[in-house]
């Protein structure tokens, strides 16, 4: 439908910016409200003119809109994934898209329910893109939607969660406590307050914590309940259950979930800010078995909840970035490959590819650190060996001179020269066998697994032949001194 309640006619000099290519009849600003500006609050004042034949407030004539009588929701959604929406934006209407409406008696719910619709003028990641993508690639199961007034993503810092704050909480009066204290605070001392246990924060900056996260919904994965049908309806992790302390069966009965959502801050005199709290009450209708602290709705919800519930327009919702769920990692370089030709002129990568590479590094120059450490005690096991048999051989030289004048043989002699040399290595052998599973044991209870591998088993083939090794070296070293040796002289020492 076009308004053509308006049929004021006056000249000014606009400058020309630049172009666009198309057939229509059109012009074009970045600011979604810009007709509201510049012809109203700057330079005309149409209060004059809206009498008894012009009753309705001026609207610009070229704004098209749909009347969704009650569902406006519905058609929303619906047209996020439409291609005939694809080259246009659609709004929710309200009174801010129409010049002086407060003098007048007309009922917000007339343009409530309408969806104004503008001509999109700049490139974005448009859900239906993100729907064709997921229909067509195997690999990939649902998407996370990135914009600046509902959700967040930060792959590249790892950071994901809602753009503004918001708190969640089974108890009205624990909500109420953090307005009251959040709607004015001094920026010099801060935000110190720490709200009680019922009350969980989500923003993007809280996830490495005790963060409220988003997880497209998966049917399957219902533990308790059911999925939600509604805008007003969510599904929550039993994480999020947990960090409350409240029981799963409780929470279903309960079902009201406080929500309050930060719209806007405002920053006033003194060092002062002002947030505008907004809230809502979401009804949880399942629980999903995870750890994560998270809630689950589908992925659209992340743009139409915003919109319907607090009014956050359209083009501060415009997904700027997506995240993807993959069902097989080994297939990611071919996923990213896919998404590469879906996404032209898009930047497409796994952040925990960049993570690895990073942990990669880092491990290289711990296992570099450990090869020098390893060398260095090798080495000096190699020399305490050497040295005690050396010192061991020394001391009973007395003995293989007996040994000797009573008829004992150069071979007799190395046999029990290397028979001592190998019972000293073998038994420092399993008392340090001993040891490493002691050692390896207590890391494992750490970690909450017990691991011995190929490579543990690997280690201790190595240990024992170095073992081995060395002490055959260094009886075969003594051996020499051994066989040079005058029993007279050995005997008198």
């Amino acid at each position: 439908m076009r308004n053509d309640n308006w049929n004021y006619y006056d000249t000014y000099r606009i400058r020309l910016a630049g172009f666009t290519l198309g057939n229509s009849n059109a012009f074009y600003h970045y600011n979604h409200k810009w007709n509201t500006v510049i012809y109203s609050d700057l330079y005309y004042d149409f209060s004059e003119y809206v009498g008894e034949e012009h009753e309705t407030p001026w609207t610009m004539e070229e704004i098209h809109y749909l009347e969704c009588l009650d569902n406006a929701e519905e058609v929303y959604e619906l047209s996020l994934h439409d291609e005939t929406f694809s080259n246009a934006f659609l709004d929710k209407g309200s009174s801010d898209y129409f010049y002086n409406f407060e003098n007048y008696d007309y009922d917000e719910e007339i343009y409530s329910n309408r969806l104004l619709a503008f001509c999109n003028t700049y490139e974005y990641l448009s859900p239906n893109t993100a729907s064709e993508i997921i229909e067509n690639e195997p690999n990939i199961t649902s998407v996370v939607y990135g914009n600046d007034m509902g959700y967040a993503l930060y792959g590249s810092y790892f950071m994901t969660g809602f753009a503004r704050e918001m708190y969640f909480s089974f108890n009205y009066d624990s909500i109420m406590e953090v307005d009251n204290y959040l709607s004015a605070y001094n920026l010099e001392s801060g935000t110190d307050f720490n709200p009680d246990s019922s009350v969980l924060k989500g923003h993007y900056t809280q996830v490495a914590s005790t963060g409220v996260v988003f997880s497209p919904l998966d049917e399957e994965e219902i533990y308790m309940g059911r999925p939600p049908n509604d805008i007003g309806e969510v599904a929550i992790s039993t994480a999020f259950l947990d960090a409350v302390e409240l029981d799963y069966e409780k929470a279903l009965n309960l079902e009201e979930l406080c929500v309050l959502y930060d719209y806007e801050d405002n920053y006033l005199a003194n060092n002062s800010v002002r947030k505008d709290f907004k809230e809502d009450v979401l009804h949880v209708v399942g629980i999903i078995e995870s750890d994560q602290i998270a809630i689950y709705q589908d992925s659209d919800w992340l743009i139409s909840y915003f919109m319907f519930t607090y009014d956050v327009s359209s083009f501060s919702l415009v997904p700027y970035s997506l995240a993807f769920n993959i069902k097989d990692v080994n297939k990611m370089d071919e996923t990213i490959e896919a998404l590469e030709e879906y996404l032209p002129g898009y930047t497409v990568y796994n952040p925990v590819s960049q993570l690895s590479e990073s942990v990669r590094e880092v491990s290289d120059y711990i296992s570099l650190g450990i090869l020098i450490i390893s060398v260095v005690a090798l080495i000096a096991s190699a020399l305490l060996i050497f040295a005690m048999i050396n010192i061991l051989i020394i001391e009973n030289k007395r003995d293989f001179g007996l040994l000797r004048c009573i008829g004992v043989n150069s071979k007799q002699s190395f046999k029990m020269v290397v028979g001592y040399g190998l019972y000293l290595s073998i038994s420092s052998f399993i008392l340090s066998v001993i040891e490493l599973i002691v050692v390896v044991l207590v890391l494992s209870f750490t970690t909450s697994s017990i691991s011995f591998g190929m490579s543990f088993f690997t280690s201790l083939i190595w240990m024992a032949l170095i073992a081995v090794i060395v002490s055959l070296v260094a009886c075969a070293l003594q051996y020499r001194k051994i066989t040079r040796l005058d029993p007279l002289e050995a005997i008198k020492r």
